[in-house]
């Protein structure tokens, strides 16, 4: 990550969004991981290293993989949700690399993936 601090959403605001709370993955003393069940038997799974600045999202559905996302330099990762819409937000920057992560889980899965040279 370059410059600033990677800003995360706290604990009671995945709780409130998403009724989960995130969980330290095992041997990783940073990193932290949110699984969300969606109806239709899929799955997101938002993780985040505080420190490193990493994000990664991955999508599974019945089980099997649908997409996986995993970007470094992330500055600000965030949940937005307004119109019936909940999605989580990363934003990145590396020199001139500058991007957005965008998983939107309700009412449906849906990701999208920006990077631009500024």
């Amino acid at each position: 990550m370059m410059g600033g601090k990677f800003l995360v959403p706290d604990d009671a605001e995945w709780l409130a969004q998403f009724g989960v709370e995130p969980v330290a993955v095992d041997g990783e003393q940073t990193t932290r991981e949110v699984r969300i069940a969606v109806p239709g038997g899929q799955e997101v799974t938002i993780s985040y290293d505080v420190i490193l600045g990493s994000v990664r999202f991955a999508w599974t559905a019945a089980g099997s993989p649908v997409a996986e996302l995993y970007r470094e330099g992330a500055c600000h990762l965030g949940i937005e949700s307004r119109s019936g819409v909940t999605l989580v937000r990363a934003e990145f920057s590396l020199g001139s690399l500058h991007g957005t992560l965008v998983l939107q889980v309700y009412p449906d899965i849906r990701l999208t993936d920006q990077l631009l040279v500024s």
